[in-house]
């Protein structure tokens, strides 16, 4: 089963690529082949990717940072959830998301590129194949 990394700024906001994209997902791959994933961010990217990931039918995931509930979407084991807060969580949160990911997608405005220089460096020390949009 391919695992697709979407995620990306929070300020993005072309819900009409995100939705082209999801789509072109779908009619690429059988939809029992792969689930998508996020950051589990309630804006942005993330809030979009979900809603249309679902709005399809496909299998969707989330990371989500180690010191929140686990949630219905949630691919982390129950022990991962509601330690205490770190401002760490949200990086141990991206590491084990890219090291679970065979693919990642990032959307990004061209204004908050630097918020992605994590993710693109991260992925790119694992090897995994990472395309970036930028707008």
């Amino acid at each position: 089963m391919l695992k697709v990394l979407i995620t990306g700024s929070k300020t993005y906001s072309n819900k009409i690529k995100i939705k082209n994209f999801i789509f072109q997902l779908k009619e690429r791959y059988n939809k029992n082949n792969f689930i998508v994933a996020t950051r589990g961010e309630k804006q942005g990217t993330d809030k979009y990717i979900k809603s249309n990931v679902l709005d399809f039918g496909l299998s969707y995931g989330e990371f989500i940072p180690r010191h929140k509930k686990k949630t219905l979407y949630s691919l982390m084991p129950n022990w991962y959830y509601e330690k205490s807060y770190s401002g760490k969580n949200f990086f141990i949160r991206d590491n084990d998301a890219i090291k679970w990911a065979d693919l990642i997608i990032l959307f990004c405005n061209q204004k908050d590129f630097q918020s992605i220089k994590f993710f693109k460096n991260r992925a790119k020390k694992l090897n995994k194949q990472i395309n970036v949009i930028i707008e």
